[in-house]
């Protein structure tokens, strides 16, 4: 986990219970625990794009015992009851999100820093923090702390994955601008010969699409279902007309319907479904 504390000077008033949480509910933050509870863990989700951090509230119950790992103290700075953990698993914008959020949550909540207790000096020769956020120097700490869990997990290509990325952020908006078309979800599958991920949307044919840019499309017609790289499409059709969210629209005419129907396909048991956490890019 990505682990940060907040922190916030001790010249100023203190920052009440109240107030982180209300900060919290603003930036969607759920709790497992009633308001009145001393500790309460909680989670945050965004449902668009999936990214999820785990949240701390309040001092858990140890039982009578003092904390063994009690929030480090920094002369001038009071710490606050709050933590959040971003997970090391998927995408790297999954990071990116909850970053984001880290950064709605103290913008509500002034003179609050953020302090990363794995990074807690700005340079070499600085003074340990909190001091001034950075949320690029936030995402760059993540990879390295990923990269040194050294997870076996396949990879996706890093373009693939922010084109799933930008199509999921902005796929809803899109389908209500162009409400004619077929919107498809994107999924993630393994290669099992290759061991590589790799992007798919699943196509009807015989109806109006807008193409997501994928690695691979599921073809479903009458005769069966299988998988087509998407550049043998292009080789096809040629370039296709460019759409929102950087989907491609997908001809609907008689000729290209049916050599898609003809071409040899892949076999759909070649691959299996990946969720966000199963892979990294």
């Amino acid at each position: 986990m990505l682990n940060l504390l907040f922190y916030e000077p001790e010249a100023e008033t203190p920052t009440g219970r109240e107030a982180l949480t209300e900060a919290c509910r603003l930036v969607g933050i759920t709790f497992e625990a009633p308001a009145e509870a001393a500790y309460r863990p909680g989670r945050w989700h965004d449902p668009v794009t999936g990214a999820q951090a785990i949240i701390d509230l309040g001092i858990p119950d140890l039982t009578g015992d003092e904390d063994p790992h009690p929030p480090t103290t920094y002369s001038g700075w009071r710490a606050l009851p709050l933590s959040v953990q971003i997970p090391l698993v998927g995408p790297h914008w999954h990071a990116v999100e909850a970053l984001t959020m880290v950064e709605r949550l103290t913008a509500t909540l002034p003179g609050v820093v953020p302090l990363d207790t794995e990074d807690t000096r700005g340079d070499d020769d600085g003074d340990s923090g909190p001091y001034p956020w950075s949320r690029p120097r936030r995402i760059a700490h993540w990879e390295v702390l990923r990269t040194a869990q050294d997870l076996v997990v396949p990879r996706l290509n890093r373009g693939s994955s922010l084109r799933l990325w930008r199509w999921r952020r902005e796929r809803a908006a899109a389908a209500i601008t162009h409400a004619n078309l077929h919107w498809p979800e994107i999924t993630v599958l393994l290669d099992r010969e290759t061991g590589a991920a790799r992007t798919s949307a699943l196509i009807p044919l015989g109806q109006a699409t807008a193409l997501p840019v994928v690695d691979l499309l599921v073809l479903q017609h009458p005769g069966g279902v299988g998988c087509l790289a998407f550049e043998d499409l292009v080789a096809l059709t040629g370039d296709l007309d460019p759409l929102p969210a950087g989907a491609r629209r997908l001809p609907l005419t008689d000729d290209l319907q049916t050599a898609l129907r003809n071409l040899p396909l892949l076999p759909v048991r070649r691959f299996a479904t990946l969720l966000d956490e199963d892979w990294q890019d």
